[in-house]
């Protein structure tokens, strides 16, 4: 410990007129320091990405569920009956485009009571979720304009 002391003393005593060698050997530190935390930080960044785009996927199907039913109430109230399907709202422009699910599918619209629900509504909008199959839990879980969204838990209870 003294030799180190003694070697940094004679380099700052040779150097104490050349500030530029002392702001190089500062500035050399500052660089070797952030290079040893730089792989933390780059696994920090890819986990909170990864937390983010779950809670985004989960997010989703409520909001766009929420826009088909604003769209077919509109459709309801301005043509007196319901649309048979999302393709006639897309057709007399209440919708933009066909929304697709997170996982790529498309939406179900259906004016008769599917199977995965017991409440009596006008109609029905509803994804499986990621499996496409009938229930789950979770991203796997169905959702639908029955029963309010909520996210299946805290972020780190996803995985």
């Amino acid at each position: 410990m003294i030799r180190t002391l003694s070697c940094w003393k004679g380099f700052y005593d040779a150097n104490m007129h050349n500030s530029d060698a002392i702001l190089h050997f500062v500035y050399l530190n500052i660089v070797r320091r952030t290079l040893k935390i730089f792989p933390y930080l780059a696994f920090f960044i890819l986990i909170c990405s990864s937390v983010v785009h779950s809670t985004s996927l989960m997010h989703l199907p409520g909001s766009d569920i929420r826009g088909i039913v604003y769209a077919a109430e509109l459709y309801l109230e301005q043509k007196g009956t319901l649309p048979t399907n999302i393709d006639q709202l897309v057709r007399y422009r209440y919708l933009d485009r066909i929304p697709k699910d997170p996982w790529g599918r498309e939406y179900r619209f259906s004016a008769e009571r599917p199977d995965i629900t017991d409440a009596d509504m006008p109609f029905y909008v509803w994804c499986l979720g990621r499996d496409g199959s009938v229930g789950g839990n979770g991203l796997d879980s169905d959702v639908g304009n029955w029963d309010p969204f909520e996210p299946p838990g805290p972020w780190w209870k996803l995985w």
